[in-house]
């Protein structure tokens, strides 16, 4: 909605050992001092996503801690973390009052089969089309 912010992703510890990185949510720059930590053992429902980067993003800076797309490695060598997960959970459920927002998860598969099915129709009309043009034959 026009406003700046940034996506928290922060380590988690997970009881059978290892790390996760979690992406908490999206937090403007005036909510940042309303971000909480849970000091208790949570369960995270969410969705795992393997990060990656396409030709248009920049590169990280781990020096600046500006961080563009989620390199698991990168983040973990920068925060002194041993092992983390290879992936990064994205917290599907939001919670009112609770910063940063999570539920920003959408898994929005695209249906085109109408679509599909309506060009290849076609496609094989013209051909027959163009198949009888071909032998068509006047006498």
């Amino acid at each position: 909605d026009g406003v700046s912010g940034y996506h928290m992703i922060v380590p988690f510890q997970r009881a059978s050992g290892g790390i996760v990185m979690v992406n908490r949510g999206w937090i403007s720059d005036a909510l940042m001092p309303k971000a909480s930590r849970p000091k208790v053992m949570l369960q995270i429902e969410g969705i795992v996503q393997l990060p990656h980067k396409n030709s248009f993003t920049p590169l990280n800076n781990a020096a600046r801690n500006d961080w563009y797309w989620a390199d698991v490695e990168a983040m973990a060598a920068a925060a002194k973390l041993k092992n983390p997960a290879a992936v990064v959970v994205a917290i599907a459920a939001k919670t009112p009052g609770i910063y940063p927002v999570g539920g920003k998860v959408e898994n929005v598969l695209g249906n085109n089969h109408k679509q599909y099915a309506i060009f290849w129709y076609l496609m094989a009309l013209i051909s027959q089309v163009v198949f009888f043009l071909r032998f068509w034959v006047r006498e």
